[in-house]
């Protein structure tokens, strides 16, 4: 009888210590798997910022200045992402990255044109972190001095017909 209970108060302890552990642990679980997802936004802004980069070289150094845009050999930017699909958002699972313009919510990663004479010769990519007010990246980009003097003198010159 004595064996019995000494086993029912060794479940008992382990049991016990086994939920304090749990709670002590499960804030730190969470914020681990929101580290993650953040992690993921950033790889996430910088494949955009590779496919951008992409984009610009096959199109003279002029970077997509819609989601519609097409480089000179037919390439929209989402042909250019792995796949030639949208990114997976991170925090709703959802393939909807990138967005053209700013972002709004949690995981989004965003694409913005900067116009130079009405042409996209810049970008800002920003993505959105865990709650809707942190901004995990910024990342830029700007074509080549020489790229966008070759384009001024092409946009310039009277036009041949």
């Amino acid at each position: 009888m004595i064996g019995l209970k000494s086993r029912h108060w060794d479940r008992l302890l382990i049991v016990v210590c086994l939920t304090i552990v749990v709670v002590i642990l499960f804030p730190h679980i969470r914020e681990i798997r929101t580290r993650a997802r953040e992690t993921d936004v950033k790889r996430n802004c910088r494949i955009v910022q590779f496919a951008v980069e992409e984009f610009a070289r096959r199109n003279q150094g002029v970077y997509p200045a819609t989601a519609d845009d097409l480089t000179s050999d037919g390439l929209a930017l989402m042909d250019l992402l792995p796949g030639g699909a949208g990114l997976i958002n991170p925090f709703t699972h959802l393939c909807s990255e990138p967005v053209f313009g700013p972002v709004s919510s949690r995981g989004q990663t965003g694409y913005r044109p900067i116009f130079s004479h009405d042409i996209p010769l810049a970008y800002v990519i920003t993505g959105r972190g865990g709650t809707d007010h942190d901004c995990l990246c910024v990342l830029t980009g700007r074509s080549s001095p020489r790229s966008v003097t070759a384009l001024r003198s092409v946009s310039l010159s009277p036009d041949p017909h």
